[in-house]
């Protein structure tokens, strides 16, 4: 997660809607979410398994570039 919101990930991959979550969850309690949020949304290229990890990624603000 703080890779993440660093900048130091250029590809993120999310495999299952449940992960995607406990990604956020975990990273909200750690205060690195928005800047994750926000580097995924511009600095990462996010690749999704299928549409309902798509949704889930959608419905937390994180564009979601290939699935």
């Amino acid at each position: 997660m703080t890779a993440v919101a660093a900048g130091e990930i250029d590809v993120a991959l999310f495999t299952t809607a449940t992960q995607v979550g406990h990604m956020l969850l975990v990273a909200d309690q750690a205060g690195v979410g928005e800047a994750m949020r926000a580097q995924l949304a511009t600095g990462s290229v996010v690749a999704s398994i299928g549409p309902t990890t798509s949704d889930e990624l959608r419905d937390n603000r994180i564009a979601v570039d290939l699935e």
